[in-house]
């Protein structure tokens, strides 16, 4: 569902743009910041998930994008849900399910799109490609902007997120960057997009596209120097479940 836009009032210094975005790429992020804590090898997947604004049950796209901090290579996928090929949503959001740009849309059976996702949840699979076998044990990170209705969509479907999974929304690190109040309003994705800079933002409400945009300010945020009076929003991002996964990205 549709954020309110509510636009944060501070500047970041966000990394320099890595020119195009081919589905595959390779990101830097952290440049310029001090020493990195040592941290285990982690893959991140970010899920968004698109659904019929008039009857949430219905799922119309699964789009997830991953990241780690081993190869720092990034890959985006789209999966659009054949049960309701031909529906779209245009009351409230705009219907891009066929703009991805990070590649090419599959389409098939909401079952298989889910079972897709499941195996890119694999974290020792992902291991195992790298043939890594030694060493710290890897982690997944679960990536979403405000994810509590994505959570529920994907327990809905089947998906099971593996145990000891970390979580890091968006919307919560951004509120902890400016120091403000989350309760106040719902920060949507466009307004941290434009907040960070990051350029050539376009088709958002593909599940795809907006899952590569999370997976962007994320890695931004965590490069992220605070402002002066800032510095304990942001040792608030330090603190909890997230920072294994903020610090995994500044180690990279």
């Amino acid at each position: 569902a549709a954020a309110p836009e509510a636009m944060p009032s501070a500047t970041a210094a966000a990394p320099a743009d890595q020119g195009g975005m081919p589905s595959t790429e390779v990101l830097e992020s952290g440049s310029g910041l001090g020493p990195a804590p040592r941290a285990p090898p982690c893959l991140f997947v970010c899920v968004d998930l698109e659904w019929f604004e008039l009857d949430q049950s219905k799922l119309l796209e699964i789009g997830w994008s991953m990241w780690d901090n081993v190869t720092t290579t990034h890959t985006s996928k789209h999966w659009i849900v054949a049960e309701h090929l031909n529906v779209v949503n245009s009351r409230y959001v705009p219907n891009h399910k066929h703009n991805f740009k990070f590649g090419s849309s599959s389409i098939g059976p909401g079952a298989e799109g889910a079972a897709a996702l499941q195996r890119d949840l694999d974290v020792k699979a992902w291991w195992a490609q790298q043939q890594q076998q030694q060493g710290q044990a890897p982690c997944l990170v679960l990536v979403g902007h405000g994810m509590s209705s994505d959570l529920a969509m994907m327990a809905d479907m089947g998906v099971v997120i593996p145990k000891d999974t970390l979580v890091v929304d968006t919307e919560q690190l951004c509120w902890a960057c400016l120091g403000g109040d989350r309760a106040a309003c719902q920060l949507s994705l466009r307004a941290v997009l434009s907040w960070l800079q990051v350029p050539d933002v376009s088709g958002l409400h593909n599940g795809g596209n907006d899952a590569r945009y999370t997976m962007e300010a994320m890695l931004r945020m965590c490069a992220y120097q605070p402002a002066a009076g800032q510095s304990q929003a942001v040792q608030a991002v330090q603190t909890g479940e997230a920072s294994r996964g903020v610090q995994a990205v500044q180690a990279a």
